[in-house]
C-alpha cells in the first residue's frame, strides 16, 4: 500500500456519497477526509488522503459510501444550516472503512466586529463558540493594529457530541462570565501590539490564560 495525497480532491462532488463513488472508481481507499465550508461564499471544500489497495470488495465501497452519505446528512448539513461560522472537519477511517465517528476534530474559525468594548467585539463570536466550550482544547487569537479581528476554536468531540450541541445549543452562565473577563485581559493586551498572535489552552470550558503562548514578530532590516 502506498500513501498519497487524493489525485482528485479538486474535481467537483455534488455529495459526499459521490466521493463514494469517486473512490470506487479510482480503486483507492480514504484515510481521512477534510470538510472545509467557508461561511463567506456558503462553499465547501473536500480534501482526503487515500491508500492504494490491492483489491476491495464491492461491500467495501458499499459501506463506505453509506457511512459518508450518513455524515453528510446527519452532521455537515446541520453544521451548514445552524453554525454561524466558517469550520475545518477532520473525519478518519481506518483499512475496513470504518469512520471513526467517536473522535472528530473541528476548527471554528470566525471574524470579530470591531468596536471599543470586549463586549462588542466577542460577543457575536461567543454566541457561536460558548456552546463548544466543553469540547474546545485550543483557543487562538489573532489581530492586528490594536484590534483583535480572528478567533479560533479547535475542538475534539464525538458525533453525538457535536449534533446535541448543534441542536440544543446551551451555555453555562460561569463559562461566559469567565470568557468573557478573559477577553477583556486580551482587549488590553491587543491594544498595545502591531500584530497580536496567542494561543489558549481550554480545560472544561475555562481559558488557562497562565500557559498561553504567544508569538512574537519582528521585522529586519529595510
Amino acid at each position: 500500500m502506498v500513501k498519497n495525497v487524493s489525485n482528485f480532491v479538486e474535481n467537483r462532488i455534488d455529495t459526499l456519497s459521490c466521493l463514494g463513488k469517486k473512490i470506487r472508481q479510482q480503486g483507492v481507499y480514504l484515510q481521512e477526509i477534510k470538510i472545509e465550508y467557508r461561511l463567506k461564499t456558503k462553499k465547501t471544500l473536500i480534501r482526503c488522503r487515500e491508500g492504494k489497495a490491492l483489491q476491495l470488495s464491492s461491500a467495501f465501497y458499499d459501506k463506505v459510501e453509506s457511512q459518508l452519505e450518513y455524515l453528510q446528512n446527519h452532521l455537515i448539513t446541520p453544521f451548514t444550516k445552524k453554525v454561524s461560522s466558517s469550520f475545518v472537519m477532520t473525519v478518519k477511517l481506518n483499512s475496513n472503512g470504518d469512520i471513526d465517528f467517536e473522535t472528530i476534530e473541528l476548527t471554528l474559525k470566525a471574524n470579530c466586529k470591531e468596536g471599543p468594548t470586549a463586549y462588542q467585539v466577542f460577543t457575536p463570536v461567543f454566541n457561536v463558540f460558548l456552546p463548544f466550550a466543553e469540547y474546545i482544547d485550543l483557543l487562538s487569537i489573532r489581530g492586528r493594529d490594536g484590534q483583535v479581528t480572528v478567533l479560533q476554536a479547535d475542538v475534539i468531540a464525538s458525533l453525538e457530541d457535536l449534533l446535541e450541541v448543534v441542536n440544543y445549543p446551551i451555555v453555562m452562565d460561569r463559562v461566559e462570565s469567565h470568557w468573557m473577563t478573559m477577553a477583556t485581559k486580551v482587549m488590553k493586551e491587543a491594544k498595545s501590539q502591531a500584530i497580536y498572535d496567542v494561543e489558549v489552552m481550554v480545560t472544561d470550558g475555562d481559558m488557562i490564560w497562565d500557559a498561553k503562548v504567544s508569538t512574537l514578530s519582528f521585522c529586519m532590516g529595510g
